[in-house]
């Protein structure tokens, strides 16, 4: 049981990208939380004295509650946002039984990814876009969800090409979206959590909503007006402070890619700000 602590926290704080040196509080919560053994080993694992709650069983029957009030709008927490993670990578099946993700396990929820790809053969005239969960490198060992599939036009001469969208929210709906290169066609699938039983007018207002998440940050003015005014300031600059503007416009932009659309205005002002001290100092 130790074992498997250990490698669940070893886990967590590397895809948090934290080290037990840099992480200043551990808090357990859970029923196993209230074992001596558990709290000691931890402690010795991370070389600090870990807190537990008053009642660390009560907290998860707190949070579920809080969760299950907050999707469905319901009393006081209506207007709460949650902010939430995808703890698993979702992606599609390419040549060779190659698991190709799409969605990276940890991306922010709610979020819009999209790939790009071609057809495997000229000449074909169908896709079937395989759907799967899971870490593992091939599509065939992964937890398949489903599939859809998508007819191309008929290219002798060059591989067809087309975009899958994968849009997730915090209610466990996956919309699959495939864009046609050439034709611009839009074919969509939606996958549900097996708990989850909607009817056809349901996830019609399901997809409707989830549409609102379908945005290429890159594409959106205010994005285009930060890169603007960053060339703008970099003209102006010179030596070691046009590096510092590069190396922070590139970390923006990787961060802005990965952003969900909540985390988006944030990043935004952050940079807005910078960009507006740097030009103080000219």
């Amino acid at each position: 049981m130790l074992a498997r602590l250990k490698s669940v926290l070893d886990r967590a704080l590397m895809d948090a990208r934290y080290s037990y040196v840099s992480s200043e509080n551990f808090v357990l919560v859970g029923g196993t939380s209230k074992l001596r053994l558990v709290q000691d080993f931890l402690s010795y694992c991370i070389d600090q004295a870990v807190q537990v709650p008053d009642a660390p069983d009560e907290m998860i029957a707190k949070g579920c509650a809080i969760l299950a009030g907050i999707k469905e709008r319901q009393g006081e927490v209506r207007d709460l946002l949650l902010s939430d993670i995808c703890p698993f990578t979702l992606g599609t099946a390419v040549v060779g039984d190659r698991f190709s993700p799409i969605i990276e396990r940890n991306s922010p929820l709610p979020t819009s990814r999209t790939e790009h790809y071609y057809t495997a053969e000229l000449g074909q005239s169908e896709v079937r876009v395989e759907v799967y969960q899971g870490e593992m490198m091939k599509a065939s060992q992964n937890l398949f969800l489903g599939e859809l599939e998508v007819p191309v036009p008929v290219n002798k001469k060059a591989h067809e090409g087309f975009t899958i969208r994968f849009t997730y929210d915090l209610n466990g709906i996956l919309d699959v979206e495939v864009t046609i290169d050439s034709t611009k066609e839009v074919f969509n699938h939606v996958i549900l959590q097996e708990s989850i039983t909607l009817t056809e007018d349901e996830i019609k207002e399901k997809q409707d909503a989830l549409a609102r998440y379908k945005i290429n940050a890159q594409e959106t003015e205010v994005y285009r007006f930060l890169i603007e005014k960053a060339n703008r300031v970099y003209s102006m600059l010179l030596g070691r402070r046009r590096d510092e503007l590069m190396a922070e416009t590139r970390r923006f932009e990787e961060e802005v890619k990965e952003a969900s659309m909540y985390h988006l205005p944030k990043l935004y002002q952050s940079f807005s700000n910078y960009l507006e001290f740097l030009e103080r100092g000219l």
